[in-house]
């Protein structure tokens, strides 16, 4: 699953519309880089953080294959299903 399919299914849980447009990373880090170093100066919070574009643009591939092959693993829980019940608790909890 690429991040962009992750968010999609994220906004559609979330009752939001996913991001028209996505930003290309070599443009991300400058625009991220002068927000930081702007709310610095006149102290105000940026709208993200260069952290959250490093989270976003890492890979991260994690696989259960191996858990399935060697230990006959099955997964109970799809990964919307995993998020429908994620998103679900968190806006339950949090406040």
């Amino acid at each position: 699953m690429t991040i962009k399919e992750f968010i999609s299914i994220m906004a559609n849980e979330l009752g939001v519309a996913p991001p028209k447009f996505w930003i290309p990373i070599r443009c991300a880090y400058p625009i991220v880089t002068t927000f930081e170093f702007l709310s610095k100066m006149i102290n105000f919070k940026p709208p993200v953080h260069i952290q959250k574009i490093i989270l976003f643009t890492k890979n991260r591939i994690f696989t259960t294959r191996k858990a399935e092959t060697e230990l006959g693993y099955i997964p109970k829980t799809s990964v919307k299903e995993g998020l429908h019940k994620t998103i679900g608790w968190y806006l339950e909890n949090s406040a």
